[in-house]
């Protein structure tokens, strides 16, 4: 007496096999794009942020002017922090800076 799967019994396993990996990347693939998708829109968000900020201070920013408007923007959404590097005697800072990624106006 022979005891195997037989010849329907191996394709049933093989197409489990394959629906089942086909199904995996389906969902691997899923989640890779949705987080690119998030990572892009981030972005956009702090370039639109960036160059809103860049506006509001003008040509000559002055101390005073960027911490009204960074505190404005810190806490509101997913503003984490501020950080104007230049245009000013010292840098000024507001809430969580020096992380990545950076964009500049």
């Amino acid at each position: 007496m022979r005891i195997g799967l037989g010849l329907r019994g191996q394709l049933v396993v093989a197409l489990s096999v394959a629906f089942i990996g086909a199904f995996a990347l389906l969902g691997v693939t899923a989640i890779q794009l949705g987080r690119r998708s998030q990572a892009a829109e981030r972005a956009r968000d702090a370039a639109a942020i960036a160059r809103t900020l860049d506006a509001a201070l003008g040509p000559e920013p002055r101390f005073d002017a960027f911490v009204r408007a960074s505190s404005a923007l810190v806490g509101e959404g997913r503003v984490r922090g501020v950080e104007l590097d230049g245009g000013m005697a010292e840098p000024g800072r507001q809430g969580l800076t020096g992380h990545r990624p950076r964009h500049e106006a």
